[in-house]
């Protein structure tokens, strides 16, 4: 049967889109009382759901959905009957809870067009039910594609590029349409090509439309993942330096381009060749490998336990770790302690908290379409996405689709969070295992398991998910033995790691891959470690990391290093009648010196032919240096407004806060004032008509400062170095 994808329309009532074109019918039943639920009374009660206006020309699969509320005993079960007396598969059964729940069936269309365009569904109950809640009844659901024209003559069978996950850096991909003639759409598609550019990392649907020769328009998709980059690095460096890159436990290709090909070198610790060029690009990306992680034992020699009841209140959800800290939420806040357990932090409550052991970052379980964490409300969770948390637990702006949404409904047992070296494992709480890639949000469904999860008051457990070489395991706290132990999933087969069991109600733990500790939750106290209210521990652990070679690499991003410099400008020629010259180093150096004298000065006046050389020290204690040559000759003024300005001068030089002002003889007033670097004015003296100098005794610090004299005719300035 040939997979075909639809726009599909889901409401309350027969929709139809496109009229003339390939359309969906999507449509709940209704009860004999006209209404979309059928109540369940008693329990015999045979629910009715009728269909009206089912379209001729269905192609393809059909969904018939049924969603049920009611508690029913242990053995309470309904069958679906079809038109004609085809039963679907039995639902319902083992079920202790009165939310609502669903089953999907898929049938053929053809099936339900044959019906003449109505049906009836009915629900038999499978023996006498009890329905014990305060609402007892069902919905029915069907929706399926038609074409108004009649069966179409030609589907829309797949679209495809070379490479469906990209990065926001990939060059532009010719798109392919099965069979060819139809258009695409979708972002980053233009025409049939599809350009990542500038998009974030998620899943991106392309889509394909095909009209045939009598006007059904059916629909083709492609998911294409755009991967997760690693951050852009800028780092400040001494020209001329080699600087080191250390990462961590993660290994990194790096390289001077940005296909990251061919490689310097794949490792977690790198030393960049010698940077002679402000800027100076390269790339990295993150090497992609299956780690090896098992939890060798752990003992009771060294550990350490706190009280955290007064800074969290009463156990709720969720143990996470980072480089530096511990969190654990509580019902009022969540507490974030130092790796030692010190110095206590009050964050938001976060319940679905968890963190990534490779790289030690902070996720939380995420729904995109209400843009919602877990609610600790027993209700079920539509799983969608992981999201990223910053150190004070804030929202970030990373969201990971994920491939397959999973429901986690802690009703029906404890949900399971497992976290790993770029791995999520999860029990959807009907034992239902999933593991999700949490770089990609790839999911992969690893069946039913009964592990036998010890619970606390928390409305999840928390463990560590492994992988022995072969398999994918977790390692988990087990109700009957009492003893975490370690469950491989391809053989079922569980083996405790310690035979520890004096963990008081722990449901809730995680391990430290840097310092070797296992960091736990209980209530109240243990004969071992001890404890009161609400404890959070750590003890020491043996562990097993190895990361597997002949990995991938990912997606590049830029590592730019800049240095600073300093320029006093290009030689020059100056006259010497012109006064001072003045050599400017700029601002924000933490040290100045000149021609070998450290004077701090940003400024130096120049009185002499010479070459000047400055040396500034940065902020990362880089030593920078320039020079220039000055070439001070005998050269006629000009450009003045006024000659006696010109022949202003100030004496002596250095001076020790007391100097003359000389200037030819002035037939209006005139004002003398002194300044700093700043512009700060510190003096002001007024100079009478005919006078021809002035003394102008200060008590200003050591430093370079300036004479500005002003006439009517204009102004004129010269420094003046106190010492």
């Amino acid at each position: 049967m040939k997979k075909i994808y639809t726009l599909c329309l889901s409401l309350a009532a027969v929709m139809f889109a496109n009229s003339g074109n390939a359309q969906t019918y999507s449509s709940f039943g209704l009860s004999p009382n006209n209404a979309v639920y059928d109540s369940i009374n008693n329990g015999t009660d045979t629910l009715y759901f009728n269909f009206t206006g089912l379209a001729a020309g269905g192609y393809d699969n059909a969904t018939i959905e049924v969603w049920y509320e009611g508690w029913f005993g242990w053995g309470g079960t309904y069958t679906p009957i079809l038109p004609g007396g085809t039963m679907l598969a039995t639902y319902g059964g083992g079920v202790s809870s009165c939310t609502e729940l669903k089953a999907t069936y898929t049938v053929l269309a053809s099936t339900i067009t044959a019906w003449g365009g109505t049906g009836v569904i009915k629900m038999a109950p499978d023996g006498n039910n009890q329905p014990w809640c305060d609402r007892n009844r069902a919905k029915v659901k069907i929706t399926y594609n038609y074409c108004s024209f009649g069966y179409p003559t030609a589907f829309a069978t797949g679209v495809s590029l070379a490479d469906s996950s990209v990065c926001s850096t990939s060059s532009t991909q010719a798109l392919t349409g099965l069979p060819a003639g139809g258009v695409f759409s979708g972002t980053g598609v233009s025409g049939s090509n599809f350009n990542p550019a500038g998009l974030a990392q998620g899943t991106y649907v392309l889509n394909y439309a095909l009209t045939d020769n009598i006007g059904c328009i059916t629909y083709a998709n492609l998911p294409v993942k755009v991967l997760r980059e690693p951050a852009s690095i800028n780092q400040l460096v001494c020209e001329n330096s080699t600087p080191t890159l250390d990462f961590g436990n993660n290994p990194y290709s790096f390289s001077s381009n940005l296909s990251l090909i061919p490689a310097f070198d794949t490792t977690n610790v790198f030393t960049f060749p010698s940077v002679v060029n402000s800027p100076t690009t390269y790339y990295y990306g993150k090497y992609s490998t299956q780690t090896y992680y098992q939890i060798d034992t752990f003992t009771a020699t060294s550990y350490a336990v706190i009280d955290h009841n007064s800074l969290t209140n009463d156990d709720r959800s969720g143990i996470a770790i980072t480089d530096s800290s511990v969190y654990i939420v509580g019902d009022s806040n969540t507490g974030r302690f130092e790796l030692d357990l010190t110095n206590g932090v009050s964050l938001p409550i976060r319940d679905g908290i968890f963190t990534d052991l490779s790289e030690r970052k902070i996720y939380s379980l995420y729904n995109t379409t209400t843009s919602s964490l877990p609610p600790n409300d027993g209700n079920p969770f539509e799983l969608n996405a992981l999201i990223e948390l910053d150190a004070d637990l804030n929202v970030g702006a990373l969201i990971v689709p994920l491939s397959q949404t999973i429901i986690l409904d802690n009703n029906s047992d404890y949900v399971g969070i497992y976290s790993g070296f770029n791995t999520l494992i999860v029990n959807d709480g009907s034992n239902n295992y999933y593991s999700v890639e949490i770089s990609s949000g790839a999911v992969t469904p690893l069946g039913i398991h009964n592990l036998n999860e010890y619970g606390s008051e928390t409305w999840a457990i928390w463990g560590v998910a492994g992988f022995n070489g072969t398999e994918q395991t977790v390692y988990y706290r087990n109700s009957s033995s009492q003893k975490i132990e370690e469950y491989v999933f391809g053989p079922n087969v569980s083996t405790p790691v310690s035979d520890i069991t004096q963990f008081s109600d722990m449901a809730c733990f995680i391990i430290h891959p840097i310092n070797n500790r296992l960091y736990f939750h209980y209530e109240g106290g243990s004969p071992i470690f001890g404890g009161s209210s609400e404890t959070l521990g750590y003890t020491d652990l043996a562990d097993s990391i190895y990361v597997y070679p002949g990995g991938s690499v990912g997606c590049p991003a830029p590592i730019n290093f800049t240095f600073n410099s300093v320029n006093l400008g290009a030689d020059t020629a100056v006259c010497n009648g012109d006064g001072l010259y003045i050599l400017e180093a700029g601002l924000g150096y933490s040290s100045y010196s000149w021609n070998g004298v450290n004077n701090n000065w940003n400024i130096f006046p120049v009185q002499d032919s010479g070459a000047y050389i400055v040396n500034v020290v940065d902020e990362i204690s880089c030593i920078l240096r320039d020079t220039i040559v000055i070439d001070v000759n005998e050269c006629a003024t000009s450009g003045l407004e006024d000659q006696t300005l010109s022949a202003l001068s100030v004496y002596p030089i250095p001076s020790n806060g007391t100097f003359t002002v000389a200037y030819p003889a002035v037939q209006t007033n005139a004002t003398i004032e002194l300044f700093d670097m700043n512009g700060r004015v510190l003096y002001t003296t007024k100079v009478e008509s005919g006078s021809t100098s002035n003394t102008m005794v200060t008590s200003v610090e050591s430093g370079v400062y300036f004479v500005r004299f002003t006439t009517e005719n204009g102004t004129s300035q010269l420094p003046i170095i106190v010492e």
